[in-house]
């Protein structure tokens, strides 16, 4: 399970503001801005509700265009994950671009048919104030952009240590599932009739049974493994059911491994043990078990035949198993419930 944290996050500090906030804080920073940028509106030498008309216009220009371009842009195409020196600087620069002509645009049309001044003053008087506009709205930008890394950055790390947790959790179901009781206990019975049948084969069984057990422990605690490993355990665990299903079921495997494939361990084993377990192992209705390669994936394929009365099924074995390849690739798991046929592809790791 995740860590808790017991501390109040900075995120959980840093919270949007409702309607009625933004409003009220909007009034107060637009009343600060005045005071000190124009601060004979407030002893009456200037007329008071027109300087901070022109102020408040400013104020919401810059922050519902910010807001924006932020949310409808920058956010949607760059991220603080895999690209955040490039997303600092066009915030940056963008956020700088549209401040000045923001405020130009608004300092013109009110100086000009507010104030009524004439159009080269209202021209000089924007162009002065681009510059505090511009500088304003960068130290804003920069603060948030900390924030909104910082934030991000927060839900990353939270995100890995779930994921290193699922995957814990994976590794330690899947050795749990290998070494059960009941799956010793058919191993067990298989060798007690091979006995007093075969003593040679009874030892290859043994051998092979000791195989299984020796891969298992010790993969359990690895990430990925050599795919040819995992083909060789397959072949030792595909003796077994050979032994005891006979004709009944059928594996097939065709794979050429080389040095540098990878897989997740004990991966193939899971899904025979899922067709085994759901599809009829019958003398009337076998079941074919495919293992091929193509390019970069292993295709695992078997004869869908469901077992008349449903088996009890928790899923986590299929679903542990995409968990792990969302961790370690990008490639994901695809399943294939075709017209008489259930196909996993597994992308091979390198």
């Amino acid at each position: 399970m995740t860590e808790k944290i017991d501390k109040i996050s900075f995120s959980q500090l840093v919270k949007p503001l409702t309607n009625t906030q933004y409003w009220i804080s909007s009034i107060l920073f637009s009343l600060i801005i005045q005071y000190f940028f124009v601060p004979s509106s407030f002893t009456g030498e200037r007329p008071f509700f027109l300087y901070f008309a022109w102020v408040y216009s400013i104020y919401l220009t810059q922050s519902i265009g910010n807001s924006y371009i932020r949310n409808h842009f920058i956010n949607k195409y760059y991220s603080w994950e895999k690209t955040p020196i490039k997303k600092l600087f066009i915030l940056l620069t963008f956020t700088v671009f549209y401040a000045g002509l923001g405020f130009a645009i608004i300092t013109t049309l009110f100086i000009k048919f507010i104030f009524s001044y004439s159009f080269s003053k209202a021209l000089s008087t924007a162009t002065y104030g681009m510059t505090y506009s511009a500088f304003i709205s960068l130290v804003f930008a920069f603060i948030f952009a900390s924030i909104s890394f910082y934030i991000n950055w927060q839900k990353s790390q939270i995100k890995a240590k779930k994921l290193e947790a699922d995957l814990a959790n994976y590794r330690y179901e899947s050795l749990k599932k290998q070494v059960n009781p009941h799956f010793l206990f058919n191993s067990l019975n298989v060798l007690a009739d091979l006995v007093h049948e075969d003593a040679d084969l009874s030892e290859k069984y043994i051998h092979q049974l000791s195989k299984i057990y020796r891969y298992v422990l010790e993969s359990a605690k690895k990430q990925t493994v050599p795919l040819k490993d995992e083909i060789d355990f397959i072949k030792s665990y595909a003796f077994l059911l050979d032994i005891r299903f006979g004709t009944k079921l059928k594996i097939d495997i065709d794979v050429n491994p080389t040095i540098d494939e990878f897989i997740i361990p004990v991966s193939l084993q899971t899904l025979i043990e899922n067709a085994v377990k759901h599809n009829e192992v019958t003398k009337q209705n076998p079941l074919t078990i495919s293992i091929t390669q193509k390019d970069k994936f292993i295709i695992l394929e078997n004869n869908l035949q469901l077992k008349k009365t449903a088996i009890e099924s928790s899923g986590t074995g299929l679903e542990n198993l995409k968990q792990q390849y969302e961790i370690l690739s990008d490639e994901s798991i695809l399943v294939e419930d075709l017209d008489g046929f259930f196909r996993v592809i597994l992308p091979i790791l390198s």
